[in-house]
């Protein structure tokens, strides 16, 4: 199906990029949890989309891996059949891949504008996106979020894109049995709680052509619930849809996995009856053919071992991955049973199936990214990206209220809980009931300073950064370095907790070496902390004095605390030191050398800091203001929180990724949490909350914090 319309991307916003990498990006194509796709222009005016990791995530490894995953399993697949990485570069300071541009609207939005299709179009659709699949699962990938909006009709056919949450089915992957994808085209075993399969595309499939040849799922209701009774108990709604292809829809939609055809087998019964007699559908039934032609070819994957199909097998060079095996096949009551489950879940948010003893309850966040997270005794709250906040019974899990502010950081402390929004407003937010107390304007970022050849800066308060401490609650503006000029600039504006009073303002800038570098604020009572670029500036809580700066001395820093009377700072860079400030004066009280360590997570309290290594390692708790080591443990090898009630946390990915609780004191490992990848945590006395990560899909856990 060749459309020729042209979508027409959205304008650069004030602090997005203008070039990289030889690209000139001339507008935005989307957003997403992970970063932002522009549109560009190469050195030779060949147009490409350009995705950029977001500057948030730049530092995060975990975010870089999901990064590398999406990248690799595009380029696995044939390029005919997706978006080409043209270049990419995973390593640098700002993350990116370059790839083909793909010309022409969704399935979702060409079928909402013009209707169904039938004949010749629809036909060359089904041939295209089949053959995209073969290529897909013979790469060893099960797509997981195949969907009319997922296809993309391009003027040389369909092309199947977004593998933000495809599984690669290779020897260093392990299957999930999280239920990933969009409800009215996710197979019945997606939605009861078992792996997805190649058998689930190819539902996914039959309800994407159904979609295209009705203008409406096979699935449709009223709300998640109903559609996912649909999914598990009712035949398909298949109206509208005739021809040779309705009996191969039909095949597709069975409820049991084991019972629907393979791609390359469909693929070769859609091409034994396609009819179509243009060149397009020439074009389409020889690239077609020659994909059908290399599967057949491929190796024959081994026989199934007999170990739980779970487990993770070696990938057997080419060879496509196994369809659902026989050996999966589970009953029509424990697949109604598992879903029902999951349809409640869906309905209210609270996930019924619990993991373990040490797990109180959980929410399925899905797409969904966290933010940020915090928790008092009786309340969690949970930011999303979306910039949705969410306050959850502590004990319970269950929503106390829920803010839409569109709130971009969050911060929580004895005075109350403090938002900054993307339009630039802070709130105060009534933590019972989530009402706003009071709300004020940030600043602006001033003028640059350092010569008049200087832009005048753009404020992106989707940057916006939030502490409170004391009677004062500190917000920051950032305006980092968006025309590449090498200066960045900040924007610190301080209010009084109770009344949201202004109590002042004040702006820096410094040349840094580095596009999009960290930055943080902290608020003690007596001190308010920015790191901007290489240099942290602390400010005087009541006048907004500036009482020191501390240049950093080339090290980007990479975690930050203020505790008592003591800055602690370390660096993401290798081989740089870790230093401790009189929060007075801004003195070196002590600090690491650089070839001994360097951090880029820290939890501390008044007595203790507890450092974790860049990189896999040992973490070590040193006394704050002597620097003295105290203890070390090698059960966490990387990132710390707290310590809350004598509790510290962390984590250890050095064979599964393991959540660990040690003793404050004694770094003794009280307890371990195995197989979740840890994104966020807060604490009361009572329990641990995690916001934890299969690569893909977020859930929010409550862990009992006792031994």
């Amino acid at each position: 199906m060749s459309t020729g319309e042209t979508v027409m991307p959205a304008p650069l916003r004030p602090g997005d990029p203008r070039t990289l990498a030889g690209h000139v990006l001339t507008g935005r194509l989307g957003e997403g949890g992970q970063g932002v796709v522009f549109l560009g222009r190469g050195p030779d005016g060949e147009r490409v989309a350009v995705k950029i990791l977001h500057a948030r995530f730049g530092a995060d490894p975990r975010a870089r891996s999901r990064f590398v995953r999406e990248v690799g399993a595009a380029r696995r697949v044939a390029g005919f059949c997706t978006a080409r990485v043209l270049s990419a570069d995973l390593d640098g300071e700002v993350p990116y891949v370059v790839s083909e541009y793909i010309e022409g609207p969704s399935l979702r939005e060409f079928v909402l504008r013009h209707g169904p299709q039938d004949g010749g179009s629809l036909e060359r659709l089904a041939i295209g996106t089949l053959t995209a699949l073969v290529a897909v699962h013979r790469a060893g990938i099960v797509h997981r979020d195949f969907k009319p909006g997922n296809v993309l009709l391009s003027p040389e056919g369909p092309r199947v894109v977004d593998f933000g949450i495809a599984r690669i089915l290779d020897a260093t992957s392990t299957l999930t049995s999280q239920a990933v994808g969009t409800p009215a085209y996710m197979a019945p075993e997606q939605l009861g709680g078992l792996p997805a399969t190649t058998a689930a595309d190819l539902f996914a499939w039959g309800a994407t052509m159904a979609y295209a040849a009705t203008g409406r799922s096979p699935f449709a209701a009223d709300s998640i619930a109903g559609i996912v009774a649909a999914v598990l108990d009712a035949d398909p709604d298949l109206d509208g849809l005739t021809g040779p292809l309705r009996p191969l829809v039909e095949s597709c939609l069975v409820k049991d996995p084991a019972a629907r055809p393979s791609a390359a087998d469909l693929l070769a019964r859609l091409l034994a009856t396609a009819q179509a007699p243009d060149t397009a559908a020439d074009r389409t039934r020889l690239s077609a053919t020659r994909v059908l032609s290399e599967e057949q070819t491929a190796p024959v994957p081994p026989e199934p071992a007999t170990e739980p199909a779970s487990e993770p097998r070696p990938a057997a060079g080419s060879a496509p991955v196994p369809a659902a095996a026989p050996a999966r096949r589970i009953s029509r009551r424990a697949l109604l049973a598992g879903a029902g489950a999951t349809a409640v879940a869906a309905a209210v948010g609270v996930t019924l199936l619990l993991r373990d003893d040490r797990t109180n309850w959980t929410h399925d966040l899905g797409k969904e990214e966290a933010r940020t997270l915090a928790a008092t005794e009786d309340t969690v709250f949970l930011l999303l990206r979306s910039g949705a906040l969410h306050a959850l019974d502590a004990a319970t899990g269950h929503t106390r209220w829920t803010h839409p502010s569109g709130s971009t950081a969050m911060a929580l402390s004895g005075a109350g809980l403090f938002t900054v929004g993307a339009d630039g407003t802070v709130q105060n937010l009534d933590s019972a009931g989530g009402q706003s107390r009071w709300s004020a304007r940030l600043a602006i970022v001033g003028t640059a300073k350092e010569g008049d050849d200087e832009k005048p800066p753009s404020p992106d308060f989707g940057d916006a950064l939030i502490a409170a401490g004391g009677d004062v609650v500190a917000a920051a503006v950032l305006d980092r370095n968006s025309d590449f000029t090498g200066l960045d600039r900040a924007a610190v504006t301080a209010f009084d907790t109770g009344n949201g009073r202004r109590l002042w303002d004040r702006t820096v800038s410094q040349r840094t070496l580095q596009v999009l570098s960290p930055s943080r604020v902290l608020a003690a009572p007596d001190v308010i902390a920015l790191v901007l670029g290489v240099t942290v500036h602390a400010f005087s809580t009541s006048t907004g004095k500036e009482l020191w700066r501390f240049p950093l001395g080339g090290m980007y820093a990479g975690a930050a605390a203020l505790t008592g009377d003591t800055f602690l700072i370390g660096g993401k860079d290798p081989g740089k030191a870790f230093h401790a400030l009189d929060t007075a004066t801004g003195k070196p009280r002590w600090q690491t050398s650089p070839s001994e360590f360097n951090a880029t997570s820290l939890a501390c309290d008044a007595q203790t800091v507890y450092i974790a290594p860049p990189a896999p390692g040992t973490v070590r708790g040193f006394d704050v203001h002597t620097g003295k080591e105290r203890w070390r443990s090698i059960d966490v090898s990387q990132e710390t929180w707290g310590p809350v009630n004598g509790i510290v946390y962390g984590t250890n990915s050095t064979e599964e990724p393991t959540i660990v609780a040690l003793n404050a004191s004694t770094g003794k490992t009280l307890w371990r949490w195995n197989g979740h990848q840890l994104e966020m945590l807060a604490a009361n006395s009572s329990k641990a909350f995690i916001v934890s990560s299969d690569g893909e899909n977020q859930t929010l856990s409550a862990l009992r914090a006792a031994r």
